[in-house]
């Protein structure tokens, strides 16, 4: 069962603190924090996330890796049965190499994915760009992705 807890902030109104902790064998296992504004959209909240949370497998999903894009792209050229071709390796090894590769699948969105196919690729050898578009082959099961990507 979640708690609401109201605080008092800097500018004088109050805040609603919703706060959802299970436990198991009286360990707490997760905890979530959410602010509002008003009382019924935090109690609104716990209802909805905790039913969320009692799904079979909720926890469980919580608790997977979350690997970062580099290594997500690692995994999948060492599984990808049919052979990588030259341009698609070298595409991923670009990526591999930008700071979104750096970061935690949980964490990427979909302006993140906009900035790297705005942002100029290095061109190989031959003088063409490099198509991102060879990104949409990685499977999306290997990585779990944040917030609207």
């Amino acid at each position: 069962m979640g708690s609401i807890i109201k605080r008092k902030r800097a500018d004088g109104s109050v805040a609603h603190m919703a706060r959802i902790r299970i436990k198991e064998g009286g360990v707490v296992v997760h905890s979530e924090t959410e602010t509002f504004d008003r009382e019924p959209a935090a109690r609104l909240w716990i209802k909805t996330r905790e039913a969320e949370l009692a799904q079979p497998g909720a926890l469980a999903k919580l608790k997977a890796p979350d690997p970062t894009f580099a290594e997500t792209i690692q995994k999948y050229v060492a599984e990808y049965r049919k052979g990588i071709g030259k341009t698609k390796a070298q595409v991923l090894n670009a990526v591999a190499a930008t700071s979104l590769a750096k970061r935690r699948g949980s964490i990427i969105t979909s302006a993140d994915w906009g900035a790297v196919r705005q942002r100029p690729q290095r061109a190989p050898a031959n003088g063409r760009q490099l198509p991102v578009a060879h990104l949409g082959g990685l499977p999306a099961g290997s990585a779990r992705l944040g917030p609207s990507a």
